[in-house]
This record gives structure tokens, sequence and C-alpha cells, in this order.
């Protein structure tokens, strides 16, 4: 495994960080809005901020100033990549669970 796949790895053990970037895919492809995902998100805005400052660090978004002192974070194409995978694993294993979950009744 690369150093930088231990990296992301790392970054995803945190709490909310999956989350995090699965939300900002969604907001990447159009099919969630700003608000929506805030409701959705469940971190601070300080820790907010720094996961995405790490996703920054890690080359997996980037950082939109949006005011003197604000800034909006997007995915890059790596990171809608890596957003995309995980994204797609996290809806496999939400089918199986429910598949499982009827197969009990």
């Amino acid at each position: 495994m690369n150093e930088l796949t231990q990296q992301i790895l790392g970054y995803m053990q945190k709490r909310g960080r999956i989350e995090l970037l699965i939300l900002l895919f969604g907001l990447e492809e159009g099919v969630m809005q700003w608000e929506d995902a805030k409701k959705k998100l469940r971190l601070s805005d300080g820790t907010y901020r720094s996961a995405c400052k790490e996703l920054v660090d890690l080359g997996l978004a980037k950082a939109i100033p949006i005011g003197p002192l604000k800034n909006s974070f997007r995915l890059t194409d790596s990171g809608c990549l890596v957003a995309s995978l995980i994204d797609a694993k996290v809806k496999d294993l939400d089918l199986l669970v429910c598949r499982s979950e009827l197969l009990r009744r």
C-alpha cells in the first residue's frame, strides 16, 4: 500500500470523515444542496473546516475563497474518484444489510 493510500485511510478513520466526503461528493454531483448537506453533517464548524483542510492537504479537495476569512471546499477530480468509490461501497453495504434484515424476518 502506498503512502497516499495510507494517509487517505487514516483520514477516513476519523469521526465523520467518510460522511463528509460523501456529502461533498453529493454537492459536486448536484444531488444535494448545501443547506441539506449541512443539516446531515454532524460536525462542528471548526471540525468541518479542519476536515476539509485535511482533504486539501491530501489533494482530494481545493479551497475556494468566498470572503476574507471563509473558504468553500470543492472536491478535485481525484477527490471525486475516491468519494465515488466510497459512496458505491457504502451503498453496497447498505443493500447487503437491508437484504440480511429481510432474510431474518
